[in-house]
């Protein structure tokens, strides 16, 4: 059949053939949109039940006990870690250091011990509320005191006898730290103590923790404080916070092995570039289960979109069909009548 010929039949039958260009041209949008759909349907669910999940399923934590002179090369060595680990996936990393033992304080007429450990959390002056004083570290803070500044969670104050100024010694109940005179330059509240921040560090934000024996209390210092020693081989803990706004499907499953390695491979990098002092090495995640759980639910979630487009697709080309069937009876009658 010519061009002519066609076009002829093409003004004789307006609708039929219309409507045949019309159902063949959405079944071949329709195929070629439904990857897409099904990958965009697939993102947006996964993107969502992983901003479901509680900030403690998915961080990391990394803790050690590293001399006070080699923190730096610790945190360097775990930073380069986690960057292999996350790869693209965007994350918050959030640093303290927190002495390894344990300071008692003096003239206490309880039946509990009242102890305190001294912290460096980075980051914590934006998740405080100062209501006296001022935090270490601050140009408000600053006196000709040798005393270690420090500051102390408003709830207390009154039991610990705790007041700005108060200058005092602590002595460590074991270890090898030496007595430290402490000075309390600020007093402070923790307002939202539920926020991200305190993911993994939720004994920093109350006032203390307490026991049959002892009531422990931290302590809040500058980081000058600790990595000059203070605590000669404090707590180093690294919790690494990933942000799942632009994670992509290709990332899932990657990111789940890596994480699941990471322990090993945090340990055999320490043992090769160091620091030597590294012990009681510790990777704590529940983040390679909750990516597994992810996995199968964007397996299901796109199993049901493909599924809906076949449907959809087998009814575009029955429909493609009729309405060939409609311009073949429409030509078979038009003979006839010839």
């Amino acid at each position: 059949m010519g061009t002519g010929a066609l076009l002829r039949r093409v003004r004789a039958a307006p609708v039929v053939f219309g409507s045949i260009a019309v159902v063949a041209t959405l079944a071949l949008t329709l195929l070629a949109a439904g990857p897409v759909y099904s990958d965009a349907v697939a993102v947006g669910a996964l993107r969502q039940r992983l901003a479901d999940v509680p900030v403690a399923d998915t961080a990391v934590a990394i803790s050690a006990r590293v001399d006070a002179t080699e923190l730096e090369a610790f945190d360097e060595t775990v930073t380069r870690m986690l960057d292999q680990a996350f790869g693209d996936v965007a994350r918050t990393d959030q640093h303290s250091i927190v002495s390894a033992e344990s300071f008692e304080l003096p003239d206490q007429p309880g039946e509990r011990v009242d102890l305190a450990r001294l912290a460096w959390i980075d980051g914590v002056r934006d998740h405080v509320d100062v209501v006296a004083g001022s935090l270490p570290g601050s140009s408000g803070a600053a006196d000709d005191s040798d005393a270690v500044h420090v500051a102390v969670h408003a709830d207390a104050t009154t039991e610990l006898g705790l007041t700005v100024g108060r200058e005092l010694t602590v002595a460590p109940r074991s270890g090898d730290a030496e007595p430290v005179r402490i000075r309390v330059a600020a007093v402070y509240e923790v307002p939202e103590p539920t926020v991200p921040f305190w993911t993994g560090r939720e004994r920093f934000a109350v006032p203390y923790t307490v026991t049959p024996s002892f009531r422990t209390s931290t302590l809040l210092v500058d980081e000058p404080t600790m990595t000059a020693g203070v605590s000669p081989r404090p707590n180093v803990e690294v919790v690494a916070l990933p942000r799942f706004d632009d994670v992509d499907l290709d990332d899932v499953r990657p990111l789940r092995r890596s994480l699941s390695r990471l322990e090993g491979a945090v340990e055999t990098a320490v043992v090769r570039d160091g620091p030597a002092s590294t012990s009681a090495l510790e990777v704590q995640t529940s983040a390679p289960g909750v990516l597994v759980d992810s996995d199968r639910a964007l397996t299901v979630a796109r199993s049901v979109v493909f599924a809906v487009i076949v449907q959809v697709a087998v009814l575009a080309a029955f429909a493609l069909v009729l309405v060939a069937g409609i311009g073949v009876d429409a030509r078979e009658s038009e003979t006839n009548r010839l």
